[in-house]
């Protein structure tokens, strides 16, 4: 993932939503809630993912997946690129657009997107502080 990306997210706006819903569900973590606002925002529903065929290649992969979800990491290095894309995309042009992106992605690929995305937010809010 590259760091230096621009984010075009109000990382305050959804701390602040997070930390409203937190109080008022404790057992959620922070994760699950910035899934449900993820779905909020317009993102279908996370389903149970598709395990995808393992890559013939993926000893080999060498793009940065640690922001993908385990389940990805074994998925072809295209998949990975896409979902490392989508999430990209989002950081730099917002919710809205890289969620209409991805909506137009098989379920395998939206699923991933939304668990990345998911801890992206949440890590990025956690070194901001803000939650």
């Amino acid at each position: 993932m590259d760091s230096n990306i621009v984010h075009n997210i109000n990382y305050h706006e959804l701390a602040q939503e997070v930390n409203v819903k937190k109080e008022a569900s404790p057992e959620l973590s922070h994760k699950e809630i910035v899934s449900n606002v993820l779905e909020k925002s317009g993102m279908p529903p996370m389903s149970q993912p598709i395990t995808p065929a393992p890559s013939v290649t993926q000893s080999s992969n060498k793009n940065d997946d640690s922001i993908l979800p385990d389940y990805a990491k074994k998925s072809d290095p295209g998949i990975q690129n896409k979902i490392q894309h989508l999430v990209s995309l989002t950081l730099e042009k917002g919710l809205k657009e890289g969620i209409n992106f991805a909506k137009k992605e098989d379920p395998f690929v939206m699923d991933a997107y939304h668990d990345s995305l998911s801890d992206v937010l949440v890590d990025e809010m956690k070194k901001r502080k803000l939650i």
